[in-house]
């Protein structure tokens, strides 16, 4: 007897046309099969999709993630062309400063480690990583040759502050230098051991560094001088003044008035007689004053 499945369709009107089916078991594991198969196929293509869509979504994310950052890129490009144009103006301002200070200028080739020097090579689009590390590792280039700076202006700060520096009047003209010249009054050679720079009555006389009065009164020869001690060895003197505006014992200032321009003592006229000394001996003051366009305070 054949294996299977037996169907009769009996009409609803009642009449004998009966119709018999016969399906066979092969035929009902072909259709469990195929459906089953059917099945499978939609799992595996909605798996498949839904991954698709997900990978999809990643190169979309990526695509836009590399715009951004090539954007990134670029912008950091032009600043670290902006930022190598002003390393290049303060490595020449500090360069001035360190040679105001007696230290050794920057490296020539310290701005060439972003132009395809040894440190940094030549950068492409997307190092950007080296690109950062370059301007990080110029920041901590320059944090440390500026501190040194300050560690050393610190230093010697006091120093340079009680050394005379400036002029010890505003306006005036030299008429007499430092050296050997033939006395006004006795005509002999004698050693001249500041300079004389002339000037308006009762104009003020400046302290030319920071220091400490020794002496503030009348001496033969200098008339009304004032002498200060500015420690280190230095000594300023100021002479031939027609008023003294500081006592003995005061502290002064690198700037400040300490006396009024005039004539008195031996003077041919109206001046103030300025000397620099360094454990005694007469010094140059030429020496010792800065231009005011190199002076910074």
């Amino acid at each position: 007897m054949k294996k299977g499945f037996f169907f009769q369709i009996i009409p609803s009107d009642g009449t004998k046309n009966v119709k018999n089916f016969y399906i066979s078991s092969g035929l009902i594991k072909f259709l469990f099969l195929f459906l089953f198969f059917v099945f499978f196929m939609n799992i595996f293509l909605i798996y498949h999709f839904w991954n698709f869509e997900i990978d999809r979504n990643k190169l979309n994310f990526l695509i836009h993630e590399n715009k951004k950052l090539r954007r990134k890129i670029n912008v950091l490009g032009i600043k670290k062309d902006s930022l190598l144009k002003k390393l290049e103006i303060l490595t020449d301002k500090l360069n001035k400063l360190r040679n105001f200070a007696g230290l050794e200028p920057f490296e020539k080739g310290l701005l060439e480690m972003g132009k395809g020097g040894e440190l940094i090579p030549e950068l492409k689009e997307n190092d950007l990583e080296k690109r950062l590390d370059y301007m990080l590792n110029i920041t901590k280039i320059f944090d440390e040759k500026v501190k040194e700076i300050e560690d050393y202006i610190n230093k010697k700060g006091k120093e340079l502050a009680h050394t005379p520096s400036i002029m010890p009047v505003r306006s005036g003209w030299i008429t007499s230098r430092f050296g050997y010249r033939r006395d006004p009054f006795t005509g002999k050679l004698k050693l001249h051991e500041g300079i004389d720079i002339s000037g308006s009555y009762g104009a003020p006389v400046f302290a030319t560094a920071d220091g400490r009065v020794t002496y503030a009164g009348w001496r033969h020869g200098y008339g009304l001088v004032v002498e200060i001690d500015h420690g280190n060895g230095f000594k300023t003197r100021y002479a031939h003044n027609s008023k003294i505006l500081v006592k003995v014992g005061q502290k002064v200032k690198r700037g400040d008035i300490i006396a009024l321009m005039g004539k008195t003592g031996r003077t041919t006229g109206v001046h103030v007689h300025y000397e620099v000394r360094l454990f005694n001996k007469p010094l140059n003051p030429m020496n010792y004053i800065i231009p005011d366009h190199l002076y910074f305070d």
